[in-house]
């Protein structure tokens, strides 16, 4: 019998890392007793040191046995003892996140307009329907422009005046909110609900358009407060905060 000497059938292999420097070792079970041993490639099939993000499943043989393992080339700034570890991974395997480059989620980094409305047209399953963002500060065929003439022509989102939309501006959590209000209603659902927000420290700060949002996101436990006691509404949202909204909002019911 074949098994990792910590348990499970998972690991996680920094990218383009050969099995040979990944460290992982195996519990071989035979008549005999037991031993362990460093996993090689040679003893590997399935697996690609140069295929980012994505899960793989790789077959273990060793004289006769096998085993399968569910490999994924890591992310190295997201670590497995971090909160965000799993809800990263859940959503980037749903093709709904992307790393920044092969090696990198950089969930600390601020979320772009850009990337917000790019990751809820991903959520939407909407394909592109060929129209352009009217934006002057937009150019076509960038890497979100489907996705902005979507969320545009749908009044998802709108620009910061008429004419400009300063896609590499980051979204405070208020804003991410309002977005995210929007686009629950763009899905049909009711977003009426409100809750009681004077628990939390800095609730003045939620400007007036933002409050029916925050109230529908506090209310659906899409967005939760600091352990300071505070929602942050002006505060910047993270990446792998988003992450967390979005897989929220995904398991609503």
């Amino acid at each position: 019998n074949i098994a990792l000497l910590n348990g499970g059938n998972a690991v996680e292999i920094p990218y383009q890392t050969s099995v040979d420097n990944a460290g992982i070792v195996l519990n071989i079970t035979c008549d005999c007793g037991q031993s362990v041993m460093p996993l090689y490639g040679l003893l590997c099939s399935g697996y690609s040191a140069d295929l980012p993000y994505r899960q793989q499943t790789v077959t273990v043989n060793y004289r006769g046995a096998s085993t399968t393992l569910y490999v994924r080339n890591s992310f190295w700034d997201v670590p497995q003892n971090a909160w965000f570890h799993n809800t990263i991974y859940n959503l980037v395997d749903q093709g709904l996140f992307y790393g920044v480059d092969p090696t990198h989620y950089a969930p600390d980094a601020d979320m772009t307009r850009a990337e917000l409305v790019s990751v809820l047209f991903r959520v939407s399953g909407e394909s592109p329907d060929g129209s352009d963002p009217t934006f002057e500060d937009t150019l076509k065929d960038t890497w979100y422009s489907d996705a902005l003439a979507w969320a545009e022509k749908n009044e998802i989102i709108f620009g910061v005046d008429p004419t400009h939309f300063e896609p590499d501006t980051h979204v405070s959590r208020q804003d991410a909110a309002t977005i995210f209000c929007r686009f629950a209603e763009y899905s049909g659902r009711d977003t009426s609900q409100t809750t009681d927000l004077s628990g939390y420290k800095d609730a003045y700060q939620i400007g007036n358009y933002a409050l029916p949002a925050m109230h529908f996101c506090v209310a659906n436990g899409l967005m939760t407060g600091n352990e300071d006691g505070t929602l942050a509404p002006l505060d910047s949202m993270t990446r792998a905060e988003l992450t967390s909204v979005i897989e929220r909002y995904i398991k609503l019911p």
